[in-house]
């Protein structure tokens, strides 16, 4: 029992130390773009005599009418606005918590399938977690990590996301276990995932009709999971015919335009799906998950899993749908560089790729269950694996482990200066007392580390017709701001 507790221990233990770079460069994080703008509406809300309620529900309704349907979405972002009101200490600490309670609901969603669904014990689940966490801590390095460094990205994608994986966990375990406090909780955070951006809202649903598919075919149960489905697909349908949905489109959408987002979408799946299979890293992981489930054994009384490329080819159409509203919204060439939009998508693809592995393995047991690989030999295969990956991924940290890049990152200052630099400015203009601010800096280069990039207009414009910096001024009360770079002030 003790040797079984520590290796459970140690396995978690090797997830987390691969989380603390990721969870150190929270401190560094500062208010950026629509911050300022929905803290700005949440305190002209308060002067106006409104509470933190009232006000978050009051800007959801006018969010719905006139430019989004992402009900979560809008009340979350205004409330904690509301209570943060862009202080940089108080986005970090949440950016802080809201990534410590998405890889908690990622563990219970790991949990809540492998445990009841495929019947994995719990050492192996943990196993499975670990190198889950992996795809996140080593793979994903964006330009710009806004759903974990962007405080309202936090909020509305982060947050929400962790809001569906732990009702997944939720749902499983209640239609296991018929405990209907779980199927409550489950129908709570599937309506609230199904109010997210509309690509949180259909893996929500895709996610929530798996689910429910799996409870009606294989336990034989409808009421209780036709309940749920239905809660979120509610939701999701109130969430899009929002007329704010189509105000913001501005135009009637098109067949032409549905079809390329469509073929789009499935050909950016496949192209996502190349690059990570380019990646050592992710085919280390991926071998690491193949040895580690031909060591297991499933019990004889688990499901047959029929047809497993056709759950594939699911699996794989899941993840363009998931793409196909942003794509539709905003196409192809915003899409490669939307980090939310990917961070999104990147999750369904991990998940998928290990829940399509497990499945496979579940179908060649059936088919032959003497196919198991021994343990002494599993162990070593994995020993070895791991050496090899050290090999292979050290010395090239610049296409190589997120993990490695932030330490280096940190070890060099990297975040600590950029984060610095812009704290300092929001800081003058608070403290000024000019209507019209004027700062002087050096330059700093904008894609030094993946914290986002403030896009802060430097240099003069017309503040009376441009948007720029209008946000942060509004914020701060003042008319305009300029930051003027040094050598300009010496000219």
């Amino acid at each position: 029992m003790r040797k079984g507790y520590l290796k459970n221990i140690i396995v978690l233990l090797l997830a987390m130390i691969s989380m603390i770079p990721s969870l150190i460069f929270c401190r560094y994080t500062y208010p950026v773009q629509d911050d300022f703008h929905y803290a700005h509406h949440a305190r002209m809300l308060f002067e106006e005599g409104y509470n933190l309620f009232s006000m978050a529900w009051a800007k959801t309704v006018d969010y719905y009418l006139t430019f989004t349907g992402c009900y979560t979405s809008s009340y979350f972002g205004h409330f904690f606005s509301g209570i943060i009101q862009c202080n940089p200490k108080g986005i970090q600490i949440f950016c802080f918590i809201s990534m410590i309670l998405f890889y908690i609901a990622l563990y219970l969603c790991v949990y809540g399938i492998t445990k009841y669904i495929f019947k994995i014990n719990l050492f192996k689940i943990n196993c499975i977690y670990c190198l889950l966490v992996f795809c996140f801590t080593g793979l994903i390095y964006y330009a710009e990590n806004e759903d974990y460094y962007w405080f309202i990205t936090s909020v509305q994608y982060l947050l929400i996301t962790t809001c569906i994986l732990s009702g997944i966990y939720l749902y499983i375990k209640g239609l296991s276990t018929d405990k209907k406090r779980c199927l409550v909780g489950a129908g709570i955070m599937g309506f609230l995932g199904a109010g997210g951006a509309l690509n949180i809202a259909a893996m929500c649903f895709l996610y929530f009709s798996a689910v429910t598919l799996w409870a009606v075919i294989i336990l034989k149960k409808k009421k209780a999971p036709l309940i749920i489905w239905a809660i979120v697909l509610a939701g999701g349908f109130i969430n899009g015919i929002a007329p704010g949905n189509y105000i913001r489109h501005g135009e009637p959408v098109t067949f032409q335009a549905l079809l390329r987002a469509l073929l789009d979408s499935f050909r950016y799946t496949f192209l996502r799906i190349g690059e990570y299979l380019k990646n050592p890293l992710f085919v280390f992981i991926l071998l690491a998950l193949i040895i580690g489930i031909f060591l297991w054994e499933p019990n004889s009384d688990l499901f047959k899993c029929r047809m497993p490329l056709i759950f594939t080819l699911i699996c794989i159409t899941c993840i363009a749908i998931v793409i196909f509203p942003v794509m539709l919204g905003y196409g192809w060439d915003t899409y490669v560089i939307i980090c939310r939009s990917n961070f999104i998508s990147d999750i369904v693809i991990f998940i998928a790729f290990f829940v399509a592995l497990i499945y496979w393995r579940c179908w060649i047991y059936t088919w032959n269950s003497k196919i198991i690989i021994p343990r002494k030999a599993g162990i070593a295969a994995v020993f070895c694996l791991t050496i090899f990956s050290c090999i292979i991924l050290n010395g090239m940290w610049k296409k190589g482990t997120a993990f490695y890049r932030q330490v280096v990152e940190l070890k060099n200052g990297v975040p600590q200066e950029y984060a610095s630099y812009w704290i300092d400015v929001y800081e003058e203009i608070e403290a000024s007392t000019d209507d019209i601010v004027v700062m002087y800096r050096e330059e700093i280069a904008e894609d030094k580390t993946c914290l986002i990039n403030p896009v802060f207009a430097i240099g003069e414009y017309d503040y009376k017709n441009s948007p720029y910096n209008r946000s942060i001024a509004e914020f701060y009360g003042k008319e305009a701001v300029f930051l003027m770079l040094q050598d300009e002030k010496q000219e």
